[in-house]
């Protein structure tokens, strides 16, 4: 039995000439990557990291002053790519992403004890999916927007639903690159955000500019679903401009408000410098004005900001958090602003010290105290991270001194650290032919071979394959009565139809037969009744 040794150090730093400790930890010994954090349901913190060493994840409860509580480490037999957290106010947590290029969703109760866990498969047209993000919808219920790739690497995306109980659905795959022919790469979501029962997704994706239809331009893109979750429209902000050279070139990463039938959007301008930018849209889809973080606001010396980033502060102002600087948009610091909702600056600050090389949400809003907190990593090589809380001012917050009853919804306390072997997690798979898992597993085992017209009345035979996705060196052969091969014709990984020559051959049963040179996957007989 292999033991798995973690040393988690928090570091408090000294502040300032009042000698008031000042609100600053740090989590190291494991090369963390921060990922998500959230506010969990007793106004401690949860935070998912990826563990860049063994690519698995683990899970901090914190307190108010960012001491770990308890840390559950998720230890996967496959590959997995973890990509966030979220919690209800029954205290139950989701924890989703990918594993072994499978969409995977991890379900604890409000003790940290794993409830079920779920994969989802679709064996038609995907070799991989994964969860770009979930939320708990309004009824109660879980959605995931999940990320497709299918057998020729577009990559596409749906809505997954399922219920806390772990019962799957639905699956809507939106089908984007069919419906929209000027859609003419990947899009992938990053934002996620329901509103008055229908939700809107940000992201980006390649787009051409009507006057360039062969000109692809990164662009950033907004989805927005029907009240029963279908997808209604896309929007790819700023290729309505006048011309190319005006086109918005970027992403967005979310949408932090919505009122009076306007939604507030946020993300970045990539060219020709990176610039933080706020975009605002109808609930038709249509673009109504958006607004540009310049450099100079900021500092003279600043040559790139984009927002990590952003909460509601109050009604006309946000805190925001941004990586800014003059190092160049991939080594610059990150820090928090103060803006307002034209983008112009009140206050902003920095910290050398921190980054965010990956994952998404590092701002979190206390809503009962109004306080901030934040989840970056260190900047020192060693990915550790770093734990970031301040009051709306930009202060830091002091050391809360009080006693707070956390994990109030379990009865064994304190709640253990603990490793959660996720194994044998039950198959999601949305087409109606495979009515269970074994169904679907057994027939990854086969090749399913239709022969028509049958019987044959021409010089050619047609064949209808299913499952050839799941093997390789494949081979269709067709033998007469007697066993002797007539002809052979291989098969390709994921082809769907094949035909073969029957002229010449005489009248009366034969057999096809595909193989992959160590067993026969599939059959199928069918009768010649003449040749020509």
């Amino acid at each position: 039995m292999r033991v798995r040794i973690y040393v988690v150090l928090l570091l408090f730093l000294p502040l300032l000439s009042v000698g008031q400790q000042r609100w600053e930890n740090e989590i190291s010994g494991e090369e963390y990557v921060s990922l998500q954090n959230t506010i969990s349901y007793d106004y401690g913190q949860l935070i998912s990291v990826r563990e860049s060493i063994h690519n698995n994840t683990s899970i901090f409860k914190l307190d108010r002053n960012g001491d770990i509580l308890w840390q559950k480490h998720l230890f996967y037999d496959n590959p997995v790519s973890p990509n966030g957290i979220k919690q209800n106010a029954s205290g139950e947590m989701m924890i989703y992403g990918e594993t072994d290029y499978k969409a995977s969703l991890v379900y604890l109760d409000a003790c940290g004890n794993l409830l079920w866990c779920r994969e989802f498969v679709d064996p038609y047209n995907y070799y991989e999916t994964y969860f770009n993000n979930a939320i708990f919808t309004s009824d109660g219920n879980i959605v995931a927007s999940t990320g497709v790739v299918s057998g020729n690497s577009d990559y596409d995306i749906g809505l997954l639903s399922f219920d806390t109980a772990g019962n799957f659905l639905w699956f809507h795959p939106f089908n984007m690159l069919q419906k929209y022919p000027l859609l003419l790469s990947m899009i992938i979501d990053f934002g996620m955000n329901e509103f008055d029962g229908f939700i809107i997704l940000s992201g980006f994706g390649y787009y051409a500019h009507p006057d360039k239809p062969n000109l692809g331009f990164l662009k950033p893109m907004y989805i927005k679903t029907d009240t029963n979750f279908y997808e209604e429209w896309l929007l790819p902000y700023g290729v309505t401009d006048s011309s190319t050279t005006d086109t918005i070139i970027g992403t967005t990463i979310g949408v932090i408000s919505y009122e009076n039938g306007i939604l507030h959007g946020w993300g970045d301008k990539r060219y020709p410098i990176a610039n933080s930018l706020l975009m605002n849209f109808d609930t038709a889809g249509n673009e109504t004005t958006y607004y540009i973080l310049e450099n100079s606001s900021i500092d003279p010396t600043v040559t790139d900001n984009f927002f990590l980033d952003l909460a509601i502060r109050d009604d006309t102002t946000y805190f925001a958090s941004v990586k800014y600087g003059n190092q160049g948009a991939g080594e610059n610091p990150t820090g928090e602003m103060i803006i307002d909702t034209m983008c112009n600056v009140f206050n902003h600050q920095s910290h050398p010290n921190a980054t965010m090389s990956s994952g998404l949400y590092p701002l979190e809003k206390d809503t009962i105290s109004n306080q901030y907190y934040l989840a970056y990593n260190s900047n020192d090589n060693n990915w550790n991270i770093v734990l970031y809380k301040f009051n709306a001012d930009l202060n830091s917050v002091p050391i809360d001194t009080a006693s707070y009853n956390y994990d109030s919804l379990c009865d064994n306390l304190p709640i253990a650290s603990d490793t959660i072997y996720v194994t044998d997690c039950g198959v999601i798979v949305s087409t109606p032919e495979f009515p269970s898992p074994a169904a679907y597993y057994a027939a990854k085992q086969k090749v399913d071979l239709t022969a028509y017209p049958n019987p044959v009345n021409g010089n050619m035979v047609h064949f209808k394959l299913k499952y050839t996705q799941y093997h390789s060196n494949m081979q269709l052969t067709v033998y007469d009565i007697s066993g002797r091969p007539m002809v052979k014709k291989p098969i390709a990984t994921g082809q769907k139809e094949a035909q073969l020559s029957v002229n010449g051959f005489s009248p009366g049963l034969y057999v096809a037969v595909v193989s992959n040179g160590k067993k026969v996957l599939g059959k199928r007989a069918f009768v010649l009744e003449r040749s020509k």
